[in-house]
This record gives structure tokens, sequence and C-alpha cells, in this order.
């Protein structure tokens, strides 16, 4: 399954004869495909955090991670400002005190108890 495959965690995936990734490493908010289908109003839901980015990294794993990071988070940023006249945006940051690991789930329900009622507050002063 190519919706898994990240990038130095798992291989790439042969789909109809061509590798793929994870989806996740080249259009992680597809934003430009909501606004060209007509989208009037679009919650773009921010899962990164830049205060993970104040430490340097260490180790190889950690020098990946903070590159894939900021890779999709200029993508996102990039993708956000093309939109950012063409549609109504609503942009949900939930920024983690302390994120886990790529590949720690130890608190997979207290970070998604976070991100619900993070986006359940944004939606409800955006009116939604």
């Amino acid at each position: 399954m190519a919706s898994t495959a990240l990038p130095l965690y798992f291989p790439p995936v042969w789909v109809d004869g061509e590798q793929c990734v994870d989806g996740g490493v080249t259009d992680n908010s597809p934003l430009a495909a909501a606004v060209a289908r007509g989208a009037r109003r679009v919650f773009c839901f921010r899962c990164d955090c830049d205060a993970d980015l104040a430490q340097p990294a260490k180790g190889l794993l950690e020098v990946h991670n903070r590159s894939f990071h900021i890779a999709i988070k200029q993508g996102l940023d990039r993708d956000l400002n093309a939109c950012w006249e063409k549609t109504k945006l609503v942009v949900v940051d939930s920024c983690l005190l302390s994120s886990p690991s790529l590949l720690d789930f130890s608190r997979s329900e207290e970070l998604i108890d976070q991100a619900y009622n993070t986006s359940l507050a944004a939606l409800s002063e955006a009116g939604a």
C-alpha cells in the first residue's frame, strides 16, 4: 500500500508498473485540488509544530525526520499562499507541546483527543 510507504521507514511499492511512496510526500495537503473543484471554503488542519525545530537534529534518523518536516511545511506554506485569494481558508494550528517520534504510538489517545478538541474549537469559531 503506497499510502504508508514513508521514505526511509518503508520501501516504495509498485503500483501499475510505477514505484510509489506515501502521497503526503509529494502533496501533503491537496488544497489546489479542492480549489480547482470549486471549494468555496477549505479547512486545513496543520499537524506540525515549529517548537520541535528549536533544537539541532542529531543522528541520521532525526536529520531525516527534520528534513521531511521542513519539506512538508514549506510545501504546505506554498500551497496556502497560492490558494489564499482563491477561496476562504480556515487554517487550524495544533502545536503539540512535545511531538513523539514518527513511529511512537504510545501517546496516540492523548494526541487524538488534543487534535479533536483543537479542531472542534476552531470549527466552532469559524461557524462550521
